[in-house]
């Protein structure tokens, strides 16, 4: 018996072709339903729900203001600190939020105090 669809038939004669068949239909006809829905509107896509607060990180509000530590010119990235300080305020479990006594240790340089070993 000869492998495969038998020439002239539009619908595959094994259980296993059929249901791929089908299948290929189903998504076929899905496809043609969404670029429908996709033409009525106007051309674009449907506008997606806004939320209230859209979940996960919260924006840096100051990201286009520069680093709140004195005589550091680089623009913050979070906490109103540039990428440098606030690592070295993680490093040094500094709290939230910081003080001007911390913001003015965050500037101190310690690598230049420290002696070659």
């Amino acid at each position: 018996m000869p492998r495969g669809r038998p020439k002239g038939s539009a619908v595959p004669s094994g259980a296993l072709e059929r249901m791929i068949y089908e299948i290929g239909q189903r998504l076929g006809e899905a496809l043609v339903r969404g670029l429908e829905h996709t033409v009525s509107k106007g051309g674009r896509a449907a506008a997606r729900p806004t939320l209230a607060k859209s979940p996960g990180r919260p924006r840096a509000s100051s990201a286009s203001s520069g680093c709140g530590v004195p005589s550091c010119g680089r623009a913050a990235v979070a906490r109103g600190l540039c990428a440098t300080h606030y690592r070295k305020a993680r490093r040094l479990n500094m709290g939230e939020p910081l003080s001007n006594a911390q913001l003015n240790e965050l500037s101190q340089d310690g690598r230049k105090n420290r002696k070659a070993a």
